[in-house]
């Protein structure tokens, strides 16, 4: 482990390849996986600047009774970083509303006043060369004192840079950031129609928050589907075998895919035989990392004795955005509102003893 520990008033940063304690990722998600971008310039590197951020709680694991001793953010490991200066003191303090309920005056996003965790000081911010996603380095602050985190609040930071030696500009320093994991996949194939296409259907990403989309393509056109959704694409009714032959039921050459533990009934195909179906998401968290499996069925009176072919499976985890709240300003430290900006991913480790 390195451990650089530097600046005229002694501040540890760190760029680790391994936590100096125990320690959580936000978005935890994120926490084996680069993000899908980054961000390069805002944390720590956007000049005179007032940077807060709310992380809610459902996504962030610190245990109760957890006393953070440092924050930080993970390298872009596809971009070197080149060494800074900066003056800068940090806060911390908790709020229990949902990013959509907070605000862009930074002292409303606290429910009492904020914690000073760091001091003003002056900080090197370490150069750090390209290395494999997802990096292992993090650039960590560490706090004058243990900040003790109240579960199951949201954690707030906010850091203020007074000074840097870039002029008090702006300069690129790429930290990764994350959107949401919520990945799809196709398994299977259909079986042919009467026209000889062959039937598919396909997912957008179930993202919470958002409406998920199901999409049949090449089926007979103006014609009835169905919808089947269940949890298992290994059994069907919990003891049949996946994928399980359809010739039984006179459709030779068809194979059911997923469970049947629900039957939708879906539109009718248009003229060039496509259909899609659409399901607004709650924000229920409980469903981040569970998995659906879905497959459609369309009628076609010639394609075989049942008049009925089938399409391929579609696998869908359902994901979430990261729900980090962001308000962000250059050019004062003392400014009372920022810009404001929600379902932001910048991730963040946070160290605790």
């Amino acid at each position: 482990m390195k451990s650089l520990i530097i600046g005229s008033v002694g501040l540890a940063v760190l760029a680790t390849s391994l936590p100096a304690q125990k320690s959580v990722i936000y978005p935890r998600d994120h926490t084996n996986r680069e993000g899908y971008s980054y961000m390069a310039s805002q944390h720590l590197a956007y000049g005179v600047s007032r940077v807060q951020y709310s992380y809610e709680s459902w996504n962030l694991d610190l245990p109760k009774g957890a006393k953070v001793t440092s924050f930080g953010y993970r390298q872009d490991g596809g971009y070197s970083l080149k060494a800074y200066k900066i003056q800068f003191e940090a806060y911390m303090g908790h709020n229990t509303r949902p990013q959509e309920k907070l605000s862009s005056t930074y002292s409303k996003n606290y429910d009492s006043s904020p914690t000073l965790v760091i001091k003003k000081k002056l900080m090197d911010l370490p150069a750090l060369t390209k290395n494999s996603a997802p990096s292992k380095n993090f650039v960590m602050l560490k706090l004058d004192k243990p900040f003790a985190y109240v579960s199951p609040k949201n954690l707030v930071t906010e850091v203020r840079v007074y000074n840097n030696n870039n002029s008090n500009k702006s300069f690129p320093y790429y930290f990764d950031y994350a959107r949401y994991y919520a990945p799809i996949s196709t398994f299977g194939t259909g079986c042919k129609t009467s026209g000889n296409t062959t039937p598919t259907l396909s997912s957008t990403n179930p993202v919470l928050g958002q409406t998920w989309t199901l999409s049949m393509r090449s089926f007979a056109g103006s014609n009835p589907t169905i919808l089947f959704l269940g949890a298992s694409k290994t059994k069907l009714f919990g003891t049949l075998k996946l994928p399980f032959p359809l010739k039984v039921i006179g459709m030779p050459g068809c194979q059911q895919y997923v469970d049947m533990n629900v039957l939708l009934i879906g539109p009718k195909t248009n003229t060039g035989g496509s259909a899609s179906m659409y399901f607004p998401l709650p924000l229920n968290f409980n469903l981040v990392g569970q998995k659906i499996y879905a497959q459609a069925w369309g009628t076609d009176v010639f394609a075989n004795s049942a008049g009925l072919v089938v399409s391929n499976g579609a696998e869908a985890q359902f994901g979430a955005y990261p729900r980090e709240h962001v308000v962000y300003y250059s050019g004062s430290t003392n400014r009372n509102t920022g810009y404001r900006g929600l379902n932001w991913g910048t991730v963040t480790r946070f160290d605790y003893q």
